[in-house]
């Protein structure tokens, strides 16, 4: 629709479109064409800079998510870290959703990721490099897809756009107290299993010459085969074979690498 015209169509025109249209047209202000290549205008919380993100189409994805969560510039982190480095550089419908399944199911994380905790940059809401820094970091996926470089809306002076980072961070950080407090009452609520269900078993073993971080610490996939009580379970091929809930986490893992 960018490409044929540059007025917005109206309500009535679009509304037998799928879902996703449908959020794109109410994006459509942000939208431009650069070159022929479609764009979004995202702009930062504090209205310090905006930068474009591409917008992908839905058969550069998983491409885009491999690079940015499961090779080593990705290194397998987090939801909102691989989301925020996604952001930073590309645009798609449900784009959060989307980040949030891939590293749910990334099998490599079910194995080897210990507890979730909030560290560093998910209080403060910014990278070492954003604080510190008037540059931003480049990864691999910037040689496959190309990065438009930042455009500063207010400040221009790299000293006060810092100043207004560091300002930005210290109030992330007071809405972070208030996020860590709900999601601890949140989280204190155990899972609870049904028979059929997969999941992983806390086993973690120390091998020698390997770092901790990279040990796989979850077994799995186990098969519940009869719940005992609410906090313990029996799995056949587990040792043993009867477990307590508080080492047991669900299993959503795929096989990325045959996708």
């Amino acid at each position: 629709m960018k490409l044929n015209s540059a007025d917005r169509p109206s309500w009535q025109e679009i509304a037998h479109e799928s879902p996703a249209t449908k959020r794109y047209w109410a994006l459509w202000n942000s939208l431009y064409l650069k070159d022929g290549v479609l764009y979004r205008k995202w702009e930062s919380n504090d209205g310090g800079f905006y930068r474009r993100q591409l917008i992908l189409p839905n058969c550069r994805i998983q491409e885009t998510l491999r690079e940015t969560h499961d090779n080593t510039s990705g290194r397998h982190f987090g939801v909102m870290k691989t989301f925020r480095k996604t952001r930073e550089r590309f645009y798609w419908d449900r784009l959060r959703a989307g980040v949030e399944k891939w590293c749910l199911e990334c099998q490599a994380c079910g194995a080897r990721k210990g507890p979730k905790t909030e560290k560093g940059k998910s209080v403060t809401g910014r990278t070492p490099a954003e604080r510190f820094s008037d540059r931003t970091l480049r990864f691999p996926c910037d040689i496959l897809f190309g990065r438009p470089r930042d455009t500063p809306s207010s400040p221009t002076n790299p000293e006060a756009r810092l100043e207004s980072v560091q300002a930005s961070a210290g109030e992330q950080v007071e809405l972070s107290r208030e996020r860590m407090k709900i999601h601890h009452d949140f989280r204190a609520t155990d899972h609870h299993f049904k028979e059929g269900d997969l999941v992983w078993m806390y086993n973690p073993k120390r091998r020698r010459g390997l770092s901790p971080k990279l040990q796989q610490n979850w077994e799995g996939p186990y098969t519940v085969v009869k719940k005992l009580n609410d906090v313990v379970y029996r799995s056949p091929k587990a040792q043993p074979k009867v477990i307590h809930i508080n080492r047991l986490a669900p299993h959503r893992a795929t096989d990325h690498s045959s996708m």
